[in-house]
């Protein structure tokens, strides 16, 4: 019997009756382990929302997904739907997928939505190419195991993160890691969504005390799939770089390697300050 790996369980499916003019439909649970400040993690759900998709497609790869987040979703019961906007038999393939838990008054709440685009079966040209300045993986020395929050705020405790915190500069917006599953769970593309969206935030390296006083969540991002995960990876290493806050608005971008440097896949999220009162201020 093949072992049951923590984040396989998180991100379970079970499929629910359709009609053959509706919508895909499964059922999930949104485990209390990715709720941090008792809000579900985005790229969590991102994952489990690509593995519905890809339920429709397991003899292909995906080539992108893009997310967006509309309402918080909290940990319990959800409902995601899935359905084709550009279907092909060897083509590239639109797929839209939606997340929805009940509402307080009737009916479902959406909380996010995805669009995934599909690869071609073969590739149009199999051209590679990289600029001479192109990205180049972190460097892993010294790295050490971190937290990613407080420990009163229950963090996940499946993922080991591991930073060089000596080598961090203050004032330089950028971050890197080294992420594995505590369980060892090899990673694969249904890991890559939830770890574009899991890191210690670049612009907290800015140390500025009037950033500290938002939240910084993520409207939207995306994940281009850029390589094949190699078969029992264990570890990712990622870097994430901020370059700019604009009235408010700021973007993030994210680079996913293996071990051996090879570049698994890029995210780019877009993101907003929101102010940190109330509850959520005594929590942090």
């Amino acid at each position: 019997m093949s072992k049951q790996y923590d984040f396989d369980e998180a991100i379970a499916l079970e499929v629910l009756p359709r009609n053959p003019e509706d919508p895909y439909r499964y059922s999930a649970k949104l485990g209390q382990r990715w709720a941090w400040f008792g809000v579900t993690a985005g790229g969590y759900m991102a994952s489990m929302m690509l593995k519905a998709v890809m339920q429709r497609y397991t003899d292909r790869n995906p080539a992108a997904l893009h997310m967006f987040f509309l309402q918080m979703a909290r940990p319990g019961p959800c409902i995601i739907e899935v359905e084709d906007i550009k279907p092909s038999a060897k083509g590239v393939c639109l797929v839209r997928a939606i997340l929805k838990q009940a509402s307080k008054k009737e009916g479902y709440d959406t909380k996010c939505y995805a669009i995934v685009t599909i690869a071609a079966v073969v590739p149009p040209e199999k051209i590679t190419k990289f600029h001479p300045d192109a990205r180049k993986p972190p460097c892993t020395k010294d790295m050490e195991h971190v937290p990613i929050l407080p420990k009163k705020n229950d963090p996940d405790p499946t993922l080991r993160v591991y930073r060089n915190l000596k080598n961090e500069r203050h004032g330089v917006p950028e971050t890197h890691h080294i992420f594995e599953f505590s369980d060892l769970r090899p990673m694969d593309t249904l890991a890559l969504p939830y770890l574009v969206d899991t890191a210690k935030h670049p612009l907290d390296m800015y140390q500025d005390d009037q950033l500290d006083t938002y939240l910084k969540p993520t409207l939207h991002y995306e994940v281009q799939f850029k390589n094949p995960v190699p078969t029992n990876t264990t570890r990712v290493l990622s870097s994430f770089v901020s370059m700019n806050v604009i009235d408010g608005r700021f973007d993030v971008d994210v680079w996913i390697y293996s071990e051996d440097g090879q570049l698994l896949a890029t995210g780019r999220h877009h993101g907003t300050l929101f102010p940190i009162t109330g509850t959520a201020k005594s929590r942090i």
